[in-house]
């Protein structure tokens, strides 16, 4: 008899675990404002209202709206602090704003997002190196 309460202990346990895991991986949608042009992931958007769905177990957001769709893999999160609202970080790379995370309000969370940064190749075109200007020794 003992083993018998002992098995079912644990299968409420497990159901209980498995419930609370199914609530905390639940689908969030957030609706959100980009009041500029910026390329988040491979697309760039428009500015305008999008919609972004995700869940909070899953490592990609999808993002919609004025005409567009992506998906984003999301690198990492962190927490916001209390009363944190929700915001872009945005970096220019190349003369493009380009979203870089979204710290949400409502899930409490900062979504950091994949960031393609300039190669070499473009930094050494944009530097220009004019030996003129070099120090002695440099040319």
């Amino acid at each position: 008899m003992q083993t018998i309460n002992t098995k079912i202990v644990k299968s409420m346990i497990l159901t209980a675990a498995f419930g609370l895991v199914a609530t905390c991986a639940s689908a969030a949608t957030l609706k959100v404002n980009l009041p500029i042009e910026a390329r988040w992931g491979s697309v760039l958007l428009s500015p305008g209202d999008y919609t972004i769905e995700y869940s909070e177990g899953s490592a990609e957001m999808k993002v919609s709206g004025v005409g567009k769709a992506v998906t984003v893999l999301v690198m990492s999160r962190s927490l916001n602090k209390p009363d944190a609202p929700s915001a872009f970080t945005v970096m220019d790379i190349n003369g493009t704003p380009t979203i870089r995370a979204f710290q949400s309000a409502d899930s409490g969370t900062t979504y950091y997002f994949h960031v393609k940064k300039p190669s070499q190749v473009e930094l050494a075109k944009a530097q220009k190196h004019d030996a003129s200007r070099s120090p002695a020794g440099m040319r």
